[in-house]
């Protein structure tokens, strides 16, 4: 931005020894979007000022820009969020003296600006979740979608040459891992807290809401799950409360994600790889497929004992049930063992909220 430029940040917070976070908004023409446009911050001192310096490895009087790429198709509204890095004033000549020849090797530390950053940044983001409501998730998917391309790829101007900042080796890999820590820590969060609603202790107060939030990032980014991740997201989407008391919040959860199509088939790939990882507890959460199952009328609640499978009854389309079930009946007889207890534990869970019985699915 040029120091006449309308955009003019405020501090938006103190973030203590990694200085302030600033947040700002500007117009631009709609004709720039799609089209890569170089930028750098103006720094002010009273009535002095200068351009921030980007710590890059290049020629000797090279001008680094950043890079503004707005996706027309991943807009929010008529809003880019641009979230940027953090913003490093000029060094005194002597300093720079001293130091430029060591820019190569300070790329961990800017790196590690960058990770900052990024965490406050999504701290903010996951905060458009302390209220529940369609609007909200929508505005967050969408800016997070934001977050995700503008970090996904590093890409500077040099001079007028658009490039991608490859050897700073922050890039889609670390990205992920960022958005799957912080998951993490959210979830590890919620579980460890009270689950009622009245609480301001935890940005996310829904935990269901939250589990069906990380299921949709973990489809859609591909994000690199363990074994304890999916067993944790087993865990969250377990209906836990009593069935008098989840119908309300059942409702609740369908209304906020009614009109996202992806989550359907988000389950499917979060069965078949829990199925593949032989991880068993995916049974617990057969119920809150159904919610987003076409196989169930929510007029009436109850499945249509009629129904012509059991793998559309049990919200088992689509997956590698049948190959999972032979696999299961020629494994251990712990194995075997442990599978009847999931099996009871889940008809019990149909019982409980309300699901009709039909036919028996595990054999």
């Amino acid at each position: 931005m040029t120091p006449n430029s309308p955009f003019s940040p405020d501090p938006d917070r103190d973030l203590g020894e990694h200085g302030h976070l600033f947040d700002g908004c500007v117009t631009i023409s709609k004709d720039n979007m799609d089209k890569p446009i170089p930028y750098k911050y103006y720094i002010s001192h009273g009535k002095e000022g200068d351009y921030e310096f980007i710590y890059k490895a290049c020629q000797e009087g090279m001008v680094v820009n950043r890079c503004m790429l707005i996706h027309s198709d991943a807009l929010s509204g008529t809003d880019w969020h641009q979230y940027d890095d953090i913003v490093c004033v000029k060094p005194s000549a002597g300093l720079w003296n001293r130091i430029k020849d060591h820019i190569p090797g300070m790329k961990k530390d800017i790196v590690k600006g960058k990770e900052v950053a990024a965490k406050v940044m999504l701290e903010g983001l996951f905060s458009i979740l302390h209220t529940w409501t369609p609007t909200n998730v929508k505005n967050f998917l969408q800016q997070l979608h934001q977050f995700y391309l503008l970090n996904r790829r590093q890409m500077i101007f040099e001079e007028r040459v658009l490039k991608e900042w490859t050897d700073l080796k922050f890039g889609e890999t670390q990205v992920k891992e960022l958005i799957l820590d912080n998951l993490r820590e959210t979830a590890l969060y919620k579980r460890n807290t009270c689950t009622d609603s009245s609480s301001h202790d935890t940005v996310v107060q829904n935990k269901l809401g939250l589990a069906l939030i990380i299921l949709l990032l973990g489809g859609r980014y591909s994000l690199p799950t363990s074994e304890n991740d999916l067993k944790q997201l087993c865990r969250l989407l377990c209906l836990e409360k009593p069935g008098a008391d989840v119908v309300n919040e059942i409702h609740s959860v369908k209304d906020v994600f009614s009109e996202l199509s992806r989550i359907e088939y988000c389950f499917i790939a979060f069965y078949n790889k829990c199925i593949e990882d032989q991880i068993h507890q995916w049974l617990w959460t057969i119920p809150v497929r159904h919610l987003f199952s076409a196989s169930v009328d929510f007029a009436h609640v109850h499945v249509n004992s009629l129904l012509e499978s059991e793998e559309r009854w049990a919200g088992l389309e689509g997956l590698m049930f049948v190959e999972y079930r032979d696999k299961q009946q020629r494994s251990s007889s712990k194995e075997k063992s442990f599978l009847k207890c999931e099996k009871r534990v889940t008809m019990n869970l149909f019982d409980r909220f309300g699901f009709g019985r039909g036919r028996e699915v595990a054999q």
